[in-house]
């Protein structure tokens, strides 16, 4: 299935006949994604919401640049994970864990092939993210037992569709690793919209 997306959307641009993006310019966007950590850390299963400004430049279709910035918009509470289970049997008093994405910041390099009606693009960059776990008691009132706030940084990656909605504006789907960074990867799907000047 991984390698099915891929061949798929570049059949979708390679079906209508290529034209020429040599248009240099400014752009800007925003978008919004949903962030999960891997297995094996306090981040399995989380569903931590992200909103992210876009900025780039596009010198040709084989050369932009691209700088995000983001900001997490809720936490997500674990009262279930294996992890936090195995938390429990060590401390009968932990209850749950409460996991929050602050903020993030990113710079690619993007590549694109586009056509009349679509854009297929890559983004190869570095990110970071910050992050903050609390590890809540189950009494009543409730307790904060601790409180991590730690930040990962590491290679960032991924692969998006865009779509013409007219000749300054379209709408991209994407799937990144957010940062790869001390045994964490972060995960992420989302859409945006960028306008180009």
């Amino acid at each position: 299935m991984k390698k099915f997306v891929p061949a798929l959307l570049m059949s979708v641009l390679l079906a209508a006949p290529v034209w020429a993006d040599f248009e240099r310019g400014f752009y800007a966007g925003i978008g919004g994604s949903v962030v999960s950590g891997d297995g094996g850390t306090v981040f399995e299963d989380a569903s931590l919401p992200l909103l992210e400004l876009i900025g780039g430049y596009k010198y040709h279709a084989a050369l932009g640049f691209e700088l995000r910035a983001g900001v997490g918009l809720r936490d997500d509470t674990d009262a279930e994970s294996e992890r936090l289970m195995a938390a429990v049997a060590e401390n009968p008093q932990i209850a749950q864990f409460d996991r929050e994405l602050r903020t993030t910041s990113a710079l690619y390099y993007r590549p694109e092939l586009v056509n009349e009606t679509a854009r297929l693009y890559a983004l190869l960059g570095y990110a970071q993210m910050g992050t903050r776990v609390t590890v809540l008691s189950g009494s009543e009132p409730q307790e904060t037992l601790l409180v991590r706030s730690q930040t990962f940084s590491g290679p960032s990656y991924g692969l998006g569709v865009g779509f013409f909605m007219d000749e300054h504006l379209s709408v991209n789907f994407e799937y990144r690793s957010l940062v790869h960074s001390d045994g964490h990867n972060f995960g992420t799907f989302g859409v945006n919209l960028d306008y180009r000047f």
